[in-house]
């Protein structure tokens, strides 16, 4: 006939008509329904993934980028941007750009092209210029705007820091000082370059030559310094006896030959020569000899050889004066008298005067300091560990009670161990106190140690002493921290447990008792029973266990009954009003875990009934009626009773089991049938399976 749409769309639903006619034009018109619904998602594929070094780089949004775009029913599925969302992560930062693919239907995909952002191009820059100074002084310090041309990629402004300054060790002599600076972007790419600092001083070598008085007590003695650069500022220093203060300070320009002389000087004896480039006083040179001018035909004076002792110890200079001539030392010291001199390094002069000529000598006393000796801070340690004992402040170490500095050894005892420090045959001591602390004693209990999974103990830890902290391990792997804990084990078996504990010392010790918490599984309790029914004939039940992994039993029958043994047999009380008994079994292990089971053993009536075969319908008040007793086991609702005579024909019927055949005619009629066999027909239903049976049968009638 015809389609109707609905006119609506996902889902539009056409009814297609057609109509049955017959020859005379009676018909009918039946409708066929047609559901047109696209949910079928259109298809496309991703844009393809892009890497880009700078949020500057990441491309527009197109949605061109997105091929095969096809649907089942859509010819051009709408493409839109949906948007891009940032990890918000940087170096690299991952956007996820996603597109919809939509048909006409409103079904749709997304699809994500993923736009990582991540720069890993160093920055670039150039080695700032280097500068040459004249003193170690003049160095400037570090300053990052040096580097000029700091460029990068993706960072605007590049971070330029002093990473620091290395020196080539010539000291003095003609120093290089290389100082890097590290050029970094905001992705931590960085480069580093690299500043040229020359010093341009150096150590002043020179050599020493003397000219002595012409004549006895005249200052016309000279010292000269050569070998200096030439026509250059240093500033001098040195000992002259002719001064009060003893020390000349000098500044003054060498001549073109790299020389310079000082003039004036008297007989005695000068030393401890210390020169310095005027631009540089830390670049100083020293010459400890000494010169000694001496006046002509002066006198005959020996100091003696140079000696070392150690701080504290006494000295005694004696001149050798073969002349006799008048002696006296510098310095307060008075010939052949011993002094305590400090320390450090001192030149002692001796004058030897005779007949107004003079002559001088010196003898250099070097007083070493006693080594600073440090044997460290007392030390505590934990019984069985072991100590490195290493001092410091001198050159070499001898301790007591057998310890080697810096070699490991076992303390058994407290005590006090003295180290004796060596410089420059020069000793000094110093001690320290080891105490060694008690490891703690370990021990803890558990409230229960066997029990029934799962099994909660509660452990106390018992260690003596001050505890700072507890850890238990189980056999497990699990550890847990405190001395006082509770743990519930699942796994069946005995476990090992293992308690740590640190004292306050810092000092730990250990113990495991093995087999310590023994958890046994519940039991499965389990029975079955013959015969699994009771009836009011069979009421006696075995019962047989197989329950695993127990030991004893509690069994109750439901009817108040109970039993201990294993595979009871028990003879159950049979009441009318009770169709089913709850058998219950208890299995206990042999640590007391149990488990319950029970089952339903029903009672059914067994099917029990008798049907006469003679009755006397005489009236005399004895077997007046006929009619099948039924003790047990059918349905009283679904009954039927019939009485036949010889020819087929039915002549009583009774509903009611409590209605039987008075030997009449019909229910009615009073009228007693003739003596003879009669047949009987009972039809009734079970009442446990709801089996129709038909019994058949005979009885006689007598009169």
């Amino acid at each position: 006939v015809g389609d109707a749409s609905d006119g609506n769309t996902c889902p539009e639903v056409i009814t297609r008509t057609y109509r049955i006619e017959d020859d005379c034009g009676n018909f009918i018109e039946v409708d066929q329904e047609i559901t047109i619904n696209d949910d079928i998602d259109p298809a496309g594929t991703a844009p393809a993934d892009v890497a880009v070094q700078c949020i500057g780089d990441v491309p527009a949004e197109d949605i061109n980028d997105v091929t095969g775009v096809s649907d089942n029913c859509t010819a051009n599925p709408t493409v839109t941007h949906v948007g891009d969302v940032s990890d918000n992560g940087t170096c690299p930062e991952i956007i996820t750009r996603t597109y919809r693919i939509e048909d006409d239907c409103n079904n749709f995909i997304e699809v994500d092209q993923t736009i990582t952002i991540n720069d890993d191009t160093d920055p670039t820059a150039s080695n700032p210029a280097g500068i040459t100074v004249e003193c170690a002084t003049d160095v400037p310090a570090a300053d990052p705007t040096v580097v000029t041309d700091a460029a990068d990629n993706c960072t605007a402004n590049p971070t330029v820091t002093h990473v620091g300054d290395v020196s080539d060790g010539n000291v003095c002599d003609g120093e290089v000082i290389t100082r890097t600076y590290q050029v970094e972007d905001d992705c931590g790419n960085f480069i580093e370059v690299e500043q040229t600092i020359t010093i341009d001083s150096y150590t002043p070598t020179f050599t020493l030559s003397s000219t002595d008085p012409t004549e006895c007590g005249f200052a016309d003695g000279t010292i000269t310094l050569s070998g200096l650069d030439p026509n250059t500022d240093y500033d001098l220093q040195y000992d002259d006896p002719s001064l009060g203060t003893g020390v000349a300070n000098i500044s003054f320009t060498t001549n073109g030959a790299g020389e310079y002389i000082i003039n004036g000087l008297e007989a005695g004896t000068y030393s401890n020569f210390i020169i310095n480039p005027s631009n540089c006083p830390m670049c100083d040179e020293t010459d400890n000899s000494s010169i000694n001018l001496a006046d002509p035909n002066a006198p005959t004076v020996d100091a003696g050889t140079d000696q070392t002792i150690c701080e504290g110890e006494d000295v005694t200079l004696t001149a050798d004066n073969p002349d006799g001539a008048n002696i006296s030392w510098n310095n307060g010291v008075d010939d052949g008298v011993a002094f305590t001199p400090n320390t450090g390094t001192v030149d002692y002069t001796v004058t030897a005067e005779l007949a107004g000529c003079v002559s001088t000598d010196a003898v250099t006393v070097t007083v070493n300091p006693l080594p600073d000796v440090n044997a460290g801070n007392d030390i505590e340690v934990c019984e069985g560990e072991e100590v490195i004992l290493t001092a410091s402040g001198a050159d070499s170490y001898s301790w007591d009670n057998g310890v080697t500095d810096g070699v490991s050894f076992v303390p058994t005892t407290s005590g006090t161990y003295t180290v004796t420090g060596t410089t420059l045959g020069c000793e000094n001591t110093d001690e320290l106190e080891v105490v060694v602390v008690n490891n703690p004693e370990v021990t803890f209990e558990a409230d229960n140690t066997v029990g029934c999974a799962p099994f909660e103990v509660n452990f106390v830890n018992t260690t003596e002493g001050d505890v700072n902290s507890c850890t238990y391990t189980m056999a497990d792997g699990t550890q847990i921290e405190g001395c006082d804990i509770s743990y519930v084990f699942t796994e069946v078996g005995c476990h090992d447990v293992t308690l740590e504990v640190e004292n306050t010392s810092g000092c730990v010790s250990t113990t495991t008792i093995e087999d310590y918490i023994c958890i046994e599984d519940d039991p499965i309790a389990n029975f079955s029973s013959e015969p699994d029914e009771l009836t009011n004939v069979i009421n006696e039940a075995e019962f047989t266990n197989s329950s695993v992994g127990a030991s004893t039993y509690d069994w109750s029958f439901g009817d108040g009954g109970t039993s201990i043994s294993t595979n009871p047999l028990h003879e159950f009380t049979i009441d009318e009003d009770i169709e089913d008994y709850v058998v219950e079994l208890i299995a206990y292990s042999d640590l007391g875990c149990s488990d319950t089971v029970s089952a339903v053993i029903p009672v059914k009536e067994e099917l029990l009934f008798f049907v006469p075969n003679t009755f006397t319908p005489d009236s005399d008040d004895f077997n007046e009626t006929f009619k099948p007793v039924f003790t047990s086991g059918f349905d009283p609702q679904d009954y039927t009773l019939y009485i036949f005579n010889r020819w087929g024909e039915l002549i009583f019927e009774s509903n009611n089991t409590e209605i039987g055949w008075g030997g009449t005619y019909g229910l009615s009629s009073n009228e007693i049938v003739k003596e003879g066999t009669y047949v009987w027909k009972v039809e009734f239903k079970t009442k446990y399976t709801d089996e129709r049976k038909v019994e058949v049968g005979h009885v006689n009638v007598l009169r």
